[in-house]
């Protein structure tokens, strides 16, 4: 299925390599790195299933809402993931960036020294036109860190 393909194609890319230290305009693969160690790297793009109502084709298709995680190595003070805030945008048919609204996100702490992660998830009005877009942005602010931008076309 696309969609699995799809998927599968930005994880690969989120474990890419790590920009320079204090970097801060990265493509869709690299890490941001900061200067005390803490590294902020996307982790995962996925979309949301429902029932498929028609007959033909597969029990499950593409839903309406898009859950954005971010996996923060942390050499800082902790790190609340409700007090990251997260802004995803993508390209759309009439070449306007689109932003669709957020609707949950996670509520963990990441800890001095630990790993963890940041999920925000987002509503789109139109799923085909997001499958359709060639370019995705993710703009991550982590308090006491610089705001990160990561964008890029899809794979």
């Amino acid at each position: 299925m696309k969609l699995v393909a799809v998927c599968a194609s930005l994880v690969a890319l989120a474990s890419g390599c790590a920009a320079q230290v204090g970097e801060t305009n990265l493509n869709l693969h690299q890490r941001a790195v900061f200067a005390n160690g803490t590294a902020c790297r996307l982790a995962e793009f996925q979309v949301s299933e429902v029932d498929n109502v028609t007959a033909k084709g597969p029990p499950k298709v593409p839903g309406r809402e898009v859950t954005v995680s971010v996996e923060i190595s942390n050499a800082g003070p902790p790190v609340s993931a409700a007090d990251v805030v997260m802004r995803f945008s993508y390209r759309g048919d009439r070449d306007t960036e689109l932003r669709p609204a957020e609707v949950a996100g996670t509520t963990s702490v990441i800890a001095s020294g630990a790993r963890g992660r940041v999920s925000k998830t987002y509503t789109v009005e139109n799923t085909p036109e997001l499958f359709r877009s060639r370019e995705l942005r993710v703009v991550v602010d982590v308090p006491t860190y610089p705001s990160v931008t990561f964008s890029g076309a899809k794979p």
